[in-house]
């Protein structure tokens, strides 16, 4: 379905619209409200607070799975509310998203995880 804005939409969620942005970003144009809006964009945004969150203070000794619930979540909900596609009755579909984003995080952190280690594995037995 073509938008006015000139993106796409990537996934319809009732009211609440994913967009897969067709356009070619800057590198002064890292994070939109738009790029949050899509599945790629608040995973890499979900990954990146939470590492930087789970280091301070209190967080420290709290879960990190749900650490990224919380952050997926809220990434989702602002999303949706800074480009006008939130409603009441849309807060199932926004939680749903928020759970796809969070579990899309965690296991993008464990295929990376597993190969850095596997890498450093390698390298100490070739010593």
């Amino acid at each position: 379905y073509p938008h006015s804005s000139g993106v796409s939409p990537d996934l319809r969620c009732g009211g609440v619209s994913l967009y897969l942005i067709r356009e070619v970003r800057t590198v002064q144009e890292l994070f939109t409200y738009v790029s949050l809006g899509t599945l790629s964009g608040a995973v890499t945004a979900t990954m990146l607070v939470v590492q930087f969150l789970k280091e301070i203070g209190p967080l420290k000794r709290f879960p990190t799975r749900w650490l990224v619930f919380g952050v997926a979540q809220g990434i989702v909900l602002a999303a949706n509310v800074s480009t006008g596609n939130f409603s009441v009755i849309n807060i199932p579909i926004c939680f749903l998203n928020g759970l796809l984003v969070a579990f899309s995080a965690l296991g993008s952190w464990h295929v990376l995880h597993d190969s850095l280690t596997r890498n450093k594995r390698k390298k100490t037995r070739s010593q």
